[in-house]
């Protein structure tokens, strides 16, 4: 009876060692679970950058552009005088051309400088970039830009040098829906040769549509028999 006991004690106590080492190997299974993959320390730079990049809002909107020029209105007296300024030059550009095309139906080689925009007409709120060439290299060439039609105005003059090849980019910043329809003229003029550049461009809007009178409550629906009322350049 006593070997009988004593033989299921040794059976037993097995049985307990071999449960304990069970449950050990189990535990050292799932410890890699619980903790998840680990990332080295030294993770690539790309890889980062990569969840950088994934971290940007999308559609965000990009910077403007380096040392573009805020549309500053100029008031009396000084408006006068800059629009008159400005549109002399214009004349003078203008016949400076007629001059460069004559020159070239008798074989000479012009002497004109050029200025040209990226587009000939824009929305309110946008840059415009000027491209102008035919400069002296390096020299200050003097910006002006006014507004020819519906109502006559004039802006903040500045200054822009050329490369060495004599060539200049800038751009201008349209402020507001204040010119939408306008009529722009921009000039280019060297400070140094005398040359002159001109060019128009206009301002122009998707018509957009507003519920009072006002255009200052912008919806996109409506209610049967609500007046809509409608704002924009219509003839862009």
């Amino acid at each position: 009876m006593n070997k009988l006991i004593r033989r299921k004690k040794e059976i037993g106590a097995a049985l307990i060692v071999a449960l304990q080492l069970t449950t050990l190997g189990l535990i050292s299974l799932m410890l890699p679970i619980a903790g998840g993959p680990q990332q080295p320390a030294n993770a690539p730079a790309d890889s980062q950058m990569s969840a950088a990049s994934q971290a940007q809002p999308v559609g965000a909107l990009s910077a403007p552009p380096a040392g573009a020029i805020r549309a500053t209105k100029l008031y009396e007296p000084r408006a006068t005088e800059v629009f008159n300024l400005a549109t002399s030059r214009a004349e003078s550009a203008e016949s400076a051309r007629q001059t460069a095309q004559q020159s070239m139906q008798e074989g000479e080689a012009p002497n004109e400088a050029t200025l040209t925009s990226d587009l000939q007409d824009y929305p309110p709120f946008s840059y415009v970039y000027f491209s102008g060439t035919g400069f002296e290299p390096g020299e200050t060439v003097n910006m002006i830009v006014v507004q020819l039609d519906p109502n006559p105005a004039a802006y903040e003059p500045w200054d822009v040098v050329a490369d060495e090849n004599g060539n200049i980019n800038t751009s201008w910043y349209i402020f507001s829906e204040e010119l939408i329809g306008a009529t722009m003229q921009a000039t280019a003029t060297g400070q140094t040769s005398g040359l002159t550049a001109s060019t128009t461009f206009t301002d122009g809007a998707v018509p957009t549509l507003h519920e009072n009178s006002g255009r200052t409550i912008k919806r996109d629906a409506f209610a049967w028999g609500d007046t809509v009322y409608l704002k924009g350049n219509f003839t862009s």
